[in-house]
């Protein structure tokens, strides 16, 4: 979605676009691939967001250039979602104005004004929230398989392995990281202690639709935040 924004000062423009990246390659290439397409990018961060320069290189582009990538990885690490960074996005910058003057196109107000845009147009798309996940290997009794698949289960889990040998099996499944929260306990009750279990972290998922909302407030009450997300309207100009 093309998003227009203003600096806080009302004057400087900044138009841009975020969208998802299907594939990034590593910083030092300075590519990025988009649906098939491979654009030259000016700046990536540590979560693998890239920002796209589809200006035409013109002048106002290169006196803010610091500025613009300073703006781009503030709003990249400050999701707007609940202040958790965003991750493998595109930032593709259309066209920036500038004002004549440098104190009224200073590197606060670019920053920001950047800042602004690449929050209002990742809020006016369908942005969600991921969780990390863990895989789960338990190593328990034939017997009690049944006992421990219901707790991985219960808690969102699933089983993609399951071998046995010897009256001992071995149950790998995954499992999201806040979900593990007790279940050591619980399958020590279960076992009667006779299980034996480890994480590993494997990959990052994108969070169930039903619990995404209430996910969001909680982390947005644990950073002090406002309870609501948001609207797109709070960044951007109105078309």
């Amino acid at each position: 979605i093309i998003a227009t924004a203003k600096s806080p000062n009302c004057q400087n423009t900044f138009v841009l676009k975020v969208e998802p990246a299907v594939k990034s390659s590593i910083p030092s290439s300075e590519l990025v691939e988009i649906a098939g397409k491979t654009d030259s990018a000016i700046a990536f961060d540590e979560n693998n967001n890239a920002l796209v320069d589809l200006t035409g290189n013109t002048e106002s582009f290169r006196v803010a250039i610091d500025s613009v990538i300073a703006g781009f990885k503030f709003a990249a690490k400050a999701g707007p979602l609940c202040g958790e960074p965003m991750t493998n996005i595109k930032v593709s910058l259309i066209a920036i104005q500038l004002h004549e003057k440098l104190e009224y196109r200073n590197s606060e107000e670019v920053q920001r004004g950047v800042g602004k845009a690449v929050f209002g147009s990742f809020l006016s798309a369908v942005p969600f929230l991921l969780e990390p996940i863990y895989q789960m290997e338990i190593s328990v009794p034939t017997e009690l398989v049944g006992e421990c698949s219901k707790i991985l289960i219960g808690r969102r889990g699933r089983i993609f392995a399951l071998t046995q040998k010897q009256g001992l099996a071995l149950i790998t499944g995954y499992i999201p990281v806040r979900e593990t929260l007790g279940i050591s306990n619980e399958l020590r009750s279960a076992t009667s202690g006779r299980a034996f279990w480890q994480f590993i972290f494997s990959h990052w998922e994108k969070v169930p639709e039903d619990l995404s909302a209430g996910f969001v407030r909680e982390v947005r009450k644990r950073r002090g935040l406002p309870n609501e997300i948001p609207q797109p309207s709070k960044f951007l100009e109105s078309n």
